[in-house]
């Protein structure tokens, strides 16, 4: 955990810092989210001794493991008979919380969303003893994100394999764990982008009950930036970019925007990473309302930060004052930025607007929240 202005919070864990073993192997986070009352959720996958499964953790505000979520303070949750891979987390206003990924059905990957009460035990309301399982296509199907609709409904987005490349998936769960038949064709929306693969990794709902979706698409050389737009009843959005789609070339090879978040203004700013013809530095798009990128940020919308190796971004959060944090990789370190609302570097924050963390020899940031101080 880190203050506002960049250094590590001396009051959490040890000297800012928490390391959690779940399984005897390598345990994975993923995903991140605030509860109300100041408890801190990370989701992920944990190796139980012969794969992988969901992971789940609730820490209290000073960052000690939480004794009153599942078995001191830990889930993990076998879903499938090989490894499952949980990528998402979001938090129900009842305190219930969501966890979205992808499980081994025995030949190929199917999505699967975990349902957990507030004490961290399976929900038995959703689903089968709290999990859904969805095939898709007839190949590998992936969730990315997953965010929970004003209504209750849960939308998650990921990829689908179409038989010959994937395309990009949003399902839409009623708050039992149903696929809602009112959203595209029987819960599942597909969108084909290009003629390689796209993939959403993640998602937000905007106002009037938008969903905006934000991965990549293939260029027929290599990847964009590519976010969407869907209505409430999964049909994409035709105010907004060609048709609902918007994908953006940024540097000179590959483009993946890993994250997405919505400002009070309606304004969708996206993060991830893009190659600078030797390595890749972090990137941050921001489009107006209407998919068009905003030349009030950055350079022509667009925002690239180099550490000095290989950087990653994987996630972006949003402060009260319009400032933007973006997480990720950066030259095999945790790696922080802060931009202000005009896309330049925040130099109140660490060294120049960036910060890094070495807890080890490869580490590297999968998501980020910010707390109400």
């Amino acid at each position: 955990r880190y203050t506002t202005s960049g250094t590590l919070d001396a009051t959490f864990g040890s000297s800012g810092i928490v390391t959690t073993s779940i399984g005897t192997g390598n345990d994975y986070a993923r995903g991140i989210v605030i509860q109300p009352d100041g408890k801190i959720v990370v989701a992920g996958f944990a190796y139980g001794g012969s794969n992988l499964d969901f992971a789940v953790v609730r820490y209290t505000i000073s960052g000690a493991l939480d004794s009153t979520f599942g078995n001191g303070g830990m889930v993990t949750t076998p879903v499938g008979l090989d490894n499952d891979y949980a990528n998402s987390v979001a938090i129900q206003p009842d305190g219930k919380i969501v966890v979205a990924g992808s499980f081994n059905n025995g030949s190929d990957r199917d999505i699967a969303v975990v349902r957990y009460t507030a004490s961290g035990m399976p929900d038995s309301t959703f689903g089968t003893n709290g999990i859904v399982t969805t095939p898709i296509g007839s190949g590998n199907d992936y969730a990315g994100g997953v965010a929970i609709q004003p209504d209750g409904t849960i939308v998650v987005a990921g990829s689908t394999d179409n038989g010959s490349d994937d395309d990009i998936a949003v399902l839409r769960y009623t708050a039992s764990g149903t696929l809602d038949a009112t959203f595209g064709s029987s819960g599942i929306v597909t969108t084909h982008i290009s003629s390689g693969d796209d993939f959403a990794g993640s998602i937000a709902i905007q106002g009037g009950g938008k969903i905006v979706v934000a991965g990549q698409a293939h260029n027929g050389v290599d990847y964009d930036f590519a976010v969407l737009r869907y209505t409430g009843s999964g049909a994409l959005d035709p105010t907004f970019g060609s048709g609902g789609i918007v994908t953006t070339p940024i540097g000179l090879g590959k483009d993946y925007a890993s994250g997405v978040a919505i400002q009070p203004d309606g304004k969708i700013v996206a993060a991830g990473r893009t190659n600078n013809g030797s390595d890749d530095d972090f990137a941050v798009a921001r489009y107006n309302f209407d998919g068009s990128l905003d030349t009030d940020f950055g350079t022509g919308g667009l925002a690239t930060t180099d550490f000095g190796g290989a950087d990653h971004s994987w996630a972006i959060a949003l402060q009260s004052d319009g400032k933007i944090v973006v997480t990720g990789s950066g030259a095999a370190d945790f790696a922080l930025v802060r931009y202000n609302s005009d896309g330049s570097l925040d130099t109140d924050f660490g060294t120049g607007g960036l910060v890094t963390t070495d807890f080890g020899t490869d580490d590297g940031g999968a998501a980020v929240a910010l707390q109400p101080d």
